[in-house]
């Protein structure tokens, strides 16, 4: 069973955050955090705030794969990929397990990795 784990792009200020908590309240999602303070900060999902959910997978140095990173593989004919949730395959995309994979950063902190178009 994989575990089961969140992080939050706070895009107002430019800074990943890693989830502590989450609450589900009239029709909204708040992300708990905490500050370089121990104080618990929430930020509503939507509003100046991106949820990723941890694949459960991790690359080939151990650093954990969540939704939006942007991977590097083995593979010479394609340089990178994005993890992504498919809603209607009810999976994550762009793996497979038979290639070494590396998360070199992510779709908000590094979106040059994806070429101008992307951009």
């Amino acid at each position: 069973m994989r575990e089961i784990k969140f992080r939050a792009w706070e895009s107002s200020i430019g800074k990943m955050r890693e989830v502590t908590e989450l609450e589900f309240r009239d029709k909204l999602v708040a992300v708990c955090h905490s500050d370089t303070k121990g104080v618990a900060v929430g930020l509503i999902v939507g509003e100046h705030c991106e949820l990723m959910q941890f694949t459960g997978l991790h690359d080939k140095n151990g650093v954990e794969i969540y939704e939006g990173d942007i991977l590097e593989h083995d593979l010479k004919m394609m340089t990178s990929f994005v993890m992504e949730w498919d809603a209607e395959k009810a999976m994550f995309t762009q793996y497979h397990p038979k290639y070494t994979i590396e998360v070199i950063g992510n779709i908000y902190e590094n979106p040059e990795l994806l070429g101008s178009d992307s951009a």
